[in-house]
């Protein structure tokens, strides 16, 4: 099994380009607001983070580029390592190159660039997917939520984000102030997620 690992050096607007409702757990996909105006200096895409209670993303920032965008992905709990069709479709104006960056809880990355077919580009996760870092191919993945950012081919600039959870994930909670532990070993984003 080869986890989605590695880094990659982009920078996108932020997450959760909509006011997106939390959508019944079987809707497929999930529309966009108008794109806004991207903010002057945008938060790294690897912060983005989907949570699978709200079906939106944080933090939220407008799309860079002009469209009436929509999602797709499961909004249901899918089995890991079990194929996901993730997509995106602009249907207020032209086609697009893009690609579907997916990030895991403990910061891991993988891309695909999408297939488009009429209105909408296509990618399936993991197997149309690479690391970021080495460019092995994703031949599975574990449980846990996974963040989709959507970016143009060129130029990498954000479009959406998405996502989708595995049966038996949770969200991760919003670190909060403790006191500091002395040890030596870091301890884990999460004991129970990917």
């Amino acid at each position: 099994m080869v986890a989605v690992t590695g880094a990659m050096m982009l920078t996108v607007a932020g997450c959760g380009g909509s006011d997106q409702s939390a959508s019944p757990a079987n809707e497929p996909s999930a529309k966009m607001a108008k794109p806004t105006a991207a903010p002057s200096k945008p938060p790294s895409f690897t912060k983005m983070r989907f949570s699978s209670s709200s079906f939106a993303c944080k933090p939220k920032a407008g799309s860079q580029v002009k469209g009436s965008w929509e999602t797709k992905a499961p909004r249901f709990r899918v089995k890991p390592g079990s194929k996901v069709t993730l997509g995106l479709s602009n249907s207020g104006g032209a086609k697009t190159p893009v690609l579907a960056v997916v990030n895991t809880q403990r910061g891991g990355h993988a891309f695909a660039k999408a297939t488009q077919k009429d209105s909408w580009s296509n990618v399936e996760f993991p197997k149309d997917f690479v690391t970021a870092k080495a460019h092995h191919k994703v031949k599975s993945y574990p449980k846990g939520v996974y963040t989709v950012v959507w970016l143009t081919a060129q130029g990498h600039q954000f479009i959406s984000c998405d996502g989708f959870a595995t049966v038996g994930a949770k969200d991760t909670k919003p670190k909060t102030a403790h006191k500091p532990q002395h040890s030596s070993k870091p301890s884990p984003m999460s004991s129970k997620t990917s």
